[in-house]
């Protein structure tokens, strides 16, 4: 996850956890806040292992089947983290997080 994208999610954090009309946002927001970083610094890790074994396969050290293998299971794996991630949004800005 870039540096960038890790400011605007904190920034709007502090920015949402600062008006005091709205509860104990902070508290609310928080571990859905977290959840949301740790699974697209997850996402970012598996998209970089799966970028080796890609290069791998490129340059004729992997062969197919190995190849195809990690795919399916890199595709598998990023869906769900994928749709984990969508529904960690979608609470966010129900909570008015974001």
């Amino acid at each position: 996850m870039s540096k960038l994208y890790r400011s605007y999610v904190v920034a709007v954090l502090c920015l949402a956890c600062s008006s005091p009309t709205e509860g104990n946002l902070e508290a609310r927001c928080r571990p859905i806040v977290e959840d949301i970083l740790k699974t697209q610094e997850y996402r970012e890790i598996l998209r970089k292992d799966f970028s080796i074994t890609r290069e791998g396969y490129t340059a004729g050290k992997i062969s197919y089947a190995a190849f195809n293998s990690e795919y399916h299971r890199w595709l598998q794996e990023e869906s769900t983290l994928s749709l984990r991630v969508n529904d960690l949004y979608t609470t966010a800005y129900a909570e008015k997080c974001l």
